[in-house]
């Protein structure tokens, strides 16, 4: 049976850590290993997280950037697969035992569905995907378009970490919206994607999660983030893509993307960034 390598980074989680672990540790098949990496919390995650040592691989960093951690945690895993678990989070307890049913599959990604709760446990929102099936990467990406999904959560796919390795995958570093920023390609280069009905992953509205949309330089520096990362897209691959009706799939998504990311912003901002909009939709065909 092979190994799942699942990443946790840590900032100031001391009040959700706890529960987080205790759902991995819950798994009905424990072939996993857990690799936390605390990015220099100023609060007592560190000192928590060390109570747990002869569970987990735990290191401390100064990153001060999530992508720098989880790339940092990618150079640490010795597993098959790799799942990213949010340090606010919980999977299901039978998560892993459903990932290793599909280990012999040789795919490249392997999505499941996953939801966001409340304090009370309650569905505020729903990450399920329509498409069910095994699909190549492009096709799985383009009914995502086609639909207006949201595909992009790297908490959704178990990856063969051969294909990561592979391609060299990594985070962008400096920027935020990091899996809008990678997940996209990452599909486009899977020969074979697997996604399953399955709700595996428990995406927690926290006060953190909350607290990060509160400031409006944060948001402004996120709608920046997302048109860098989209034209990225399109210059990387998607302006490479034979088929005429995929392509412009990808492009309406990707506008429609900034469009309702323009809506965040406010006054000359929004103005800007609405310029911005107009010159890429003359400039992606």
């Amino acid at each position: 049976m092979k190994k799942v390598s699942i990443i946790i980074p840590v900032y100031n989680g001391e009040q959700y850590i706890d529960k987080c672990l205790d759902s991995i540790f819950k798994q009905t098949n424990d072939n996993y290993e857990i690799i936390a990496i605390d990015d220099n919390s100023s609060d007592n995650s560190y000192r928590k997280l060390e109570n747990y040592k002869d569970k987990i691989k735990l290191y401390q960093v100064s990153k001060h950037d999530p992508c720098a951690v989880r790339n940092f945690g990618l150079t640490k895993c010795t597993g098959d697969f790799i799942l990213f678990v949010d340090m606010d989070d919980m999977i299901d307890e039978k998560l892993m035992e459903t990932i290793h049913k599909y280990d012999d599959t040789n795919y490249d990604m392997l999505r499941f569905q996953a939801v966001m709760t409340d304090s009370n446990n309650g569905i505020v929102e729903e990450f399920i995907t329509k498409n069910i099936g095994i699909y190549k990467g492009i096709d799985f990406l383009n009914l995502c378009a086609v639909h207006n999904e949201i595909y992009s959560p790297s908490w959704m796919y178990c990856y063969r970490r051969k294909f990561w390795v592979d391609n060299n995958f990594q985070f962008v570093e400096g920027r935020t919206q990091e899996d809008f920023g990678l997940t996209s390609y990452q599909l486009y280069k899977a020969v074979k994607v697997i996604s399953i009905p399955f709700i595996g992953y428990y995406y927690y509205q926290s006060e953190n999660s909350i607290m990060r949309n509160t400031s409006y330089e944060k948001t402004k520096k996120k709608a920046i983030d997302v048109l860098y990362h989209a034209n990225s897209h399109y210059e990387k691959f998607i302006s490479g893509i034979s088929n005429l009706n995929i392509r412009k799939n990808m492009i309406d998504y990707l506008i429609n993307v900034l469009e309702h990311k323009k809506e965040s912003l406010k006054g000359e901002d929004q103005e800007e960034y609405d310029s911005m909009i107009k010159i890429k939709k003359k400039e992606w065909v």
